[in-house]
């Protein structure tokens, strides 16, 4: 099987140096750890874009085609992606990103690994997605329009409708804090939320074509920073925590409702401090997350295998009696785990 791997911000269609850096770090991390689980599995050829910007490609097992502008990316893009047996898409939901990059592997015939483009369109709007979780009875953060939004009450939270990475994101505690935050942003493409002080975590899942739930991975920590721009720092994992059960229990809840969701998905989650066994669905990221990072480092298996459907398995992947502290740079910390774990979780 000839696969194609598409990292947005590293593929040739943005100019590196006008990337965020951040997202930048993130999505190449994501890039490589991918691309060489992908390649050590059995029967699997990858291959992918890489701007020439960014120096030499460092895995020698994985083909990459050297690019030097966006025009010349796209025309790669769209070769590889109806010339190769799939497809598998990396981008931020920022600007609607992902949707645009899997809607053109459909427009060339390619076959996407990805979640189906309704999925995408819904889970990478944060209104939308609010709006669908509220009408399912599924516990989130009320979201409102920027430019429709009441006066909040503070502190609030003013971020991308859709977004990624805690980019262009703002946390105010006034009201004079809060129209300054307004005038800089542009309204219409943005949200505005109640700041809910809690415990940020994610769960990472993996789907299979009929969008059924087959593997649940554990709970992850989140780190965040405290400047008030809420700044992802990476996380650990697995999370120790009385309330994983409850938060197993809300991501299935979210799934069963949301049709067209396939391979890896990410769901953040908030343990809010006032009510920790009441976990809250914060968003959900219908692609590779930057937590594989830390889950790949903690499985005694090839998370990648769960991403293909040849490979798929019903069979739960088996951890490591560990806790693995990652970075959105790729930097991975090992240490004993306060609890062992022997398999993840099913549905």
């Amino acid at each position: 099987m000839r696969l194609f791997l598409s990292e947005f911000l590293c593929s040739g269609a943005v100019d590196p140096a006008t990337a965020p850096a951040s997202l930048l770090r993130e999505g190449r991390s994501m890039l490589l750890a991918l691309a060489e689980d992908l390649a050590r599995l059995d029967g699997i050829e990858v291959c992918t874009t890489w701007h020439a910007d960014l120096g030499d490609w460092p895995l020698p097992e994985v083909n990459a085609l050297p690019v030097g502008s966006a025009n010349d990316e796209e025309v790669a893009f769209r070769r590889l992606a109806s010339e190769c047996d799939a497809t598998y898409v990396i981008a931020p939901e920022l600007d609607k990103l992902l949707l645009q990059r899997c809607r053109m592997v459909e427009q060339t015939g390619g076959t996407s690994l990805n979640c189906t483009l309704e999925a995408i369109a819904l889970t990478g709007d944060k209104l939308r997605l609010w709006q669908h979780l509220q009408a399912a009875g599924i516990p989130s953060i009320p979201t409102a329009s920027l430019n429709e939004a009441d006066p909040p009450e503070f502190p609030c939270v003013v971020k991308p409708r859709c977004g990624a990475g805690s980019e262009n994101t703002y946390v105010a505690h006034d009201s004079t804090a809060y129209r300054q935050v307004c005038n800089a942003v542009a309204g219409d493409e943005m949200i505005v939320q109640p700041y809910v002080a809690g415990t940020p975590c994610s769960i990472a899942a993996f789907f299979d074509d009929h969008s059924r739930l087959t593997v649940l991975l554990p709970p992850a920590a989140q780190h965040l920073s405290d400047d008030g721009r809420l700044k992802y720092r990476g996380g650990h994992a697995p999370l120790e925590t009385p309330q994983a059960d409850a938060l197993t229990d809300l991501v299935l809840s979210a799934a069963k409702s949301i049709g067209g969701l396939r391979g890896y998905v990410g769901f953040d989650l908030l343990l809010p401090y006032a009510a920790p066994q009441q976990p809250m669905l914060v968003e959900i990221n219908p692609r590779l997350t930057t937590s594989y990072l830390g889950y790949r480092t903690l499985a005694r298996d090839n998370l990648a295998a769960w991403l293909l459907p040849q490979s798929r398995t019903t069979n739960a992947p088996r951890w490591r009696h560990a806790r693995v502290t990652f970075g959105p740079d790729g930097t991975i910390a090992d240490s004993p785990a306060g609890t062992a774990m022997t398999s993840g979780t099913g549905p």
